[in-house]
């Protein structure tokens, strides 16, 4: 009977053991100390606790990348920052987090690129970054997210690269992307997305790369791209447009890729825009709803060639 019931005790300790984070910490590839988190797969008794033996000569405030790829839940965030206060990179890979609030991310002032993909929450609240003004990059690709409050990106103005492809989105509020003055690669493919309110990207000037690929957009609005002069690539793959403004390409002066492939109108796939491409891009447009309509004055013609040339 004692040997069942040592058993069972030992059975229960390697249970609590596995079931703790654990910090294996280590060099990534860029010589960066880090810590791949495993054992993440707890339940709400957990106490917020993280295991794991530092290198020789290191400490917690050493640590500059966490990662974890386990079903890690939201209440591990919440003591994340508490322990490691200088995190650079945070990257968790297939969790099972059912919400992100600010609590998350109140200690974060070095945090510089945040990735939670694969995981389940479905809201981006207001201000969840409101003490993360270094981060350049978040990527939130391949989760639930149905809805983004206006203010949910406030105080990123260093922000450059923002992901949220392959998630349940159908609209973007009107000023939700205003903060991101600095803002140079937005993609937003793989959505249930239909249409945009017009000044939508109207602080977006630093935007070169727009990704808005496998939606069901409907409409190209040429004020879309008033304010978009640095843009260089858009990709429209598989949408339905089957309708735009004869002035839309008078705001792509600069563009040099295009990507139009599987909408209403025929296939487009330009890698390098130019010259040679202007009138098959023209034809396409003006084809739309079976009424020819001008696509290029005389002056957006000449400004393209002579974008072209330089």
């Amino acid at each position: 009977m004692k040997s069942v019931f040592y058993l069972f005790g030992f059975a229960s300790l390697i249970f609590v053991v596995i079931a703790q984070p654990s910090c294996n910490f280590n060099f990534d590839t860029n010589s960066k100390y880090f810590c791949p988190l495993t054992g993440g797969n707890i339940d709400a008794s957990y106490d917020g606790e993280i295991g794991g033996a530092h290198f020789e000569n290191k400490a917690d405030n050493d640590v500059l990348f966490l990662y974890a790829d386990e079903a890690v839940k939201e209440f591990i965030l919440k003591k994340i920052f508490d322990r490691f206060k200088n995190l650079e990179i945070l990257e968790f890979r297939k969790g099972s987090i059912s919400a992100i609030s600010k609590d998350f991310f109140y200690n974060c002032n070095r945090l510089q690129k945040v990735l939670i993909k694969e995981s389940v929450f479905v809201d981006v609240p207001v201000d969840i970054f409101g003490n993360c003004t270094a981060i350049t990059e978040i990527d939130f690709g391949n989760n639930n997210i149905d809805n983004i409050e206006s203010r949910a990106f406030a105080g990123l103005e260093n922000l450059e690269i923002l992901r949220l492809n392959e998630n349940e989105l159908k609209a973007i509020r009107p000023n939700v992307f205003s903060p991101l003055t600095k803002l140079q690669t937005l993609d937003l493919s793989k959505n249930n997305l239909k249409n945009f309110d017009a000044n939508v990207f109207l602080s977006n000037t630093e935007l070169r790369v727009l990704i808005l690929a496998e939606n069901k957009l409907d409409r190209l609005d040429s004020k879309y791209f008033n304010s978009l002069k640095q843009l260089t690539s858009i990709d429209l793959t598989k949408n339905v447009v089957n309708s735009t403004e004869k002035t839309l390409v008078d705001n792509l002066v600069g563009i040099n890729s295009v990507k139009f492939k599987e909408n209403s109108c025929i296939d487009l796939d330009f890698e390098n825009f130019k010259q040679s491409d202007i009138d098959d891009f023209k034809t396409c447009i003006e084809n739309f709803n079976g009424a020819p309509i001008m696509i290029l004055s005389s002056v957006a013609l000449v400004l393209l060639v002579i974008s072209k040339l330089l």
